[in-house]
């Protein structure tokens, strides 16, 4: 434009900056825009994650309750044998009287 005489060098110039403006406004919603989708992207991912925690130590507490009711009932039984024992022992002296 400049050396055919269509532009002078002030309108060039004007409509150079004016492009490089809306270029860099381009750019820079470009780069917010992926960094929201970055940060909202890695907040879904943590929700995920702490959604898969929660659920692992739930199914964890569930198996240690299971457990601990087993262990429990082995040592109620435990007890009831050793209960029953000392029992059967004093019968046995007065069968044989």
């Amino acid at each position: 434009g400049v050396a055919k005489g269509a532009l002078t060098v002030e309108a060039a110039d004007a409509k150079f900056q004016l492009w490089l403006a809306e270029k860099q406004v381009k750019i820079s919603n470009k780069i917010s825009k992926k960094a929201l989708e970055s940060k909202s992207e890695t907040k879904k991912r943590i929700e995920a994650e702490v959604k898969i925690k929660t659920e692992r130590e739930e199914a964890l507490a569930a198996k240690r309750a299971k457990l601990m009711a087993k262990a429990e009932g082995a040592k109620a039984e435990e007890v009831e044998t050793v209960e029953e024992q000392p029992a059967a022992e004093t019968a046995e002296p007065q069968a044989e009287a």
